[in-house]
């Protein structure tokens, strides 16, 4: 199991970050929860190597007690011996203070390895930040995000990830966009979350499995039902604070959106677009007079081919509908009856990331921002871009590839920078930011 924690530490010319990555001592899986970080004191950088501009990475080890305190700390690689920066590592990693590794609802000592990362930079004090803790070995830490991959072991893993993320108090952003790779992607929360995750071969049972959890006051996250492996379908649901509970069903999608009008007239919410088909799933509060939805047309496009995927969508945007919800390619548009307003849309469809990542700037600089990705059934990535009449803002996007040797300046980095994640495709991140106005 590894723990992570990213630091993030200014003194006086000079930024100090730190992750944290730990493995409990019982080895994967057998249910301990990682320890948390409590207190931290951030390590001073010398003036002899600031005169020297030492830059780099000491890493250290100890073990976390059972008391939260920490143990003997040993320089595993050294930056530098001579001018103080490992021993000031030492000085500051025996002054944190931590929640201990919990397991069978006992505290555990749990054996860290820390990586400080020393570099020099003209700014002013950063305030200390602590993000989540990663909390099996297929998963990587991320600044304030938890993100795990499963490719090796299929759905299998899944479950186990997402309960022990939950506890740990990281909240589901995004799932990853491709059937044949499980991806998910959290972020840190308030507090500690009680996920379930449902998982069903047949398409057709899991809204009966969602049923029964959702009676028990779990609620389904929308977007994070996904064929993963290409094998079984997966969705993630929440234990809700208060007593409430949710019923869902299921109805197989048109082209003319008869059964999605037919449901929001009922009150009932879209919180999920199955299968290329599509089916639609839609959910209620149980005990509750739902309340009809505003009248709305609705038109599903769907289709095997991006090129007759990108027409269909431009012509239904002629008529006034606009891109509510994307799944394994198709997209359900809506319309407000009356409506003069006209949104164009651009689609990228390609294979390779420098031509989605060129694309998606050039159709940025025209004004259009990334609204959806439907699911394709292979390894195309496929992006659909909105603009909307009338509008001055400009886009501009990235893609980088979640790895461990280099997911945590990505993500630090693009956050720094403004931009914010809206797609995981398999292991990409795609970002966006607003470059004017």
């Amino acid at each position: 199991m590894k723990l992570a924690t990213i630091l993030a530490a200014a003194v006086t010319t000079c930024i100090v970050s730190v992750s944290v990555l730990a493995q409990e001592i019982y080895g994967p899986g057998n249910g301990v929860a990682p320890p948390t970080l409590v207190k931290t004191v951030q390590p001073d950088y010398t003036p002899e190597a600031m005169a020297k501009r030492i830059q780099g990475v000491v890493t250290l080890t100890t073990v976390v007690q059972a008391d939260g305190k920490v143990g003997a700390v040993t320089v595993k690689e050294s930056l530098d011996s001579t001018h103080g920066l490992d021993q000031q590592a030492v000085i500051a990693m025996k002054q944190w203070e931590f929640n201990p590794g919990v397991k069978d609802g006992q505290p555990v000592a749990v054996r860290i390895t820390v990586e400080m990362s020393f570099s020099l930079k003209d700014s002013g004090p950063v305030k200390p930040t602590v993000d989540p803790a990663d909390v099996r070995g297929a998963a990587q830490q991320v600044a304030s995000y938890y993100f795990f991959s499963t490719r090796s072991g299929g759905s299998l893993q899944i479950p186990k990830y997402v309960v022990e993320a939950g506890k740990g108090g990281f909240a589901l952003q995004l799932t990853a966009r491709v059937p044949f790779s499980n991806g998910m992607l959290f972020r840190a929360g308030v507090g500690p979350r009680e996920y379930e995750v449902v998982k069903t071969r047949r398409l057709a049972t899991l809204v009966k499995d969602m049923n029964e959890t959702g009676a028990r006051g779990f609620r389904y996250i929308p977007d994070s039902a996904k064929a993963f492996s290409g094998q079984e379908w997966v969705a993630v649901m929440e234990k809700q604070p208060d007593s409430t509970r949710f019923g869902y069903s299921a109805v197989q999608g048109d082209a003319e959106g008869k059964s999605l009008v037919a449901a929001r007239q009922r009150g009932l919410a879209l919180v999920a677009n199955l299968g290329g088909q599509p089916i639609l799933v839609f959910e209620e509060v149980l005990g509750s007079t739902p309340t009809p939805a505003a009248v709305r047309d609705y038109r599903i496009v769907s289709t095997t081919k991006s090129s007759t995927l990108e027409k269909e969508i431009a012509d239904a945007a002629a008529e006034g509908f606009h891109t509510i919800a994307a799944g394994a390619m198709n997209v359900i548009m809506e319309r407000e009856p009356g409506s003069a307003s006209r949104v164009e849309y651009k689609l990228v469809a390609t294979t390779k990331v420098a031509t989605s990542e060129r694309e998606l700037n050039d159709f940025g600089a025209q004004g259009f921002h990334l609204v959806a990705a439907p699911m394709s059934n292979t390894n195309e990535g496929v992006f659909i871009l909105e603009r909307v009449p009338g509008t001055t803002a400009k886009f501009e996007h990235r893609i980088a590839q979640l790895v461990p040797a280099t997911i945590n300046n990505i993500m630090r980095g693009a956050e720094g920078a403004g931009f914010q994640i809206v797609v995981l495709f398999s292991d990409l991140a795609i970002f966006e930011r607003v470059v004017s106005r």
